[in-house]
């Protein structure tokens, strides 16, 4: 593993190496899985995480093989990968991530054999993944018709972005999303115990902004967590219902929590006559 971080760390600072090594994978090798000096979505086990959220997904958030189903941040395809093997050809599955290379991939090793599934580049700043983005994320609008989808999610998403940019998020989730439908998104979630055991931990999240804190001010969107009755207003806003109770993780060393990053799944109501 650390030979990986290495070579990765490497071939990170020589772009026309970098390149060429993934235009060889991407358009040469037939393997669906990058290897993982290209995971840019974290370390260490690529197919491992991937196979972990979609298990998640399928048993929190009870998405169904005939439905459409939205991949916020789809990275290089860890959870799309999984997806293949579940959904029907009648489905659909969108995805789209800030990263070029992500989408790329995707569509070159996952659409072209799965022609129900698509991805899609958006130029969207983040300070952290995509420095020269020409989009400001609280201005993005998804590039679907509303009440598109049964299902979205975002793992390891909201934990790089902003609070205004994470309210605006929730907002499009609800226009895209059918009434009835849901989303699952991971967060490190700031509350009594969380605070408590993250201080010996590898996420210590000390710099505090309104309602957040990073772990660095420097590269703030490098990791964040949110304060939990923050998060539960942003959505009462956009319109979206969490489904109690939340789901925590072992991020922060919580006793008797299992998984990573904690998880709350949320409803669109449907709509009712007046």
């Amino acid at each position: 593993m650390r030979r990986t971080v290495k070579l990765s760390r490497v071939i990170g600072r020589v772009p026309i190496l970098s390149d060429v090594l993934f235009w060889y994978y991407c358009y040469v090798r037939a393997d669906m899985q990058p290897p993982q000096l290209f995971n840019y979505v974290g370390f260490p086990d690529f197919a491992a995480i991937g196979r972990g959220y979609f298990d998640e997904i399928v048993r929190l958030g009870g998405v169904q093989p005939d439905h459409s189903v939205l991949d916020v941040g789809c990275g290089i395809g860890r959870v799309a990968i999984q997806f293949t093997t579940f959904l029907r050809a009648n489905a659909r599955y969108a995805g789209f991530d800030v990263v070029p290379k992500g989408p790329t991939w995707c569509n070159q090793k996952i659409a072209k054999r799965f022609p129900n599934f698509s991805f899609d580049h958006v130029d969207v700043y983040n300070r952290h993944y995509n420095r020269r983005g020409t989009v400001a994320p609280n201005e993005f609008r998804f590039p679907y018709d509303d009440g598109s989808f049964d299902f979205a999610f975002a793992t390891s998403v909201f934990t790089h972005m902003l609070p205004g940019a994470v309210a605006h998020y929730l907002s499009e989730l609800s226009r895209v999303l059918k009434c009835g439908g849901r989303c699952f998104i991971s967060y490190f979630l700031l509350n009594d115990q969380s605070e408590k055991y993250m201080v010996d931990s590898d996420f210590n999240f000390t710099v505090a902004g309104d309602g957040y804190k990073v772990k660095s001010e420097k590269d703030p969107e490098a990791a964040i967590a949110y304060e939990e009755g923050f998060v539960t207003r942003l959505y009462r806003d956009a319109g979206l219902r969490p489904i109690l109770p939340i789901h925590y993780g072992d991020w922060s060393g919580r006793v008797g929590a299992v998984g990573g990053q904690d998880i709350i799944l949320a409803e669109k109501p449907a709509v009712t006559a007046s």
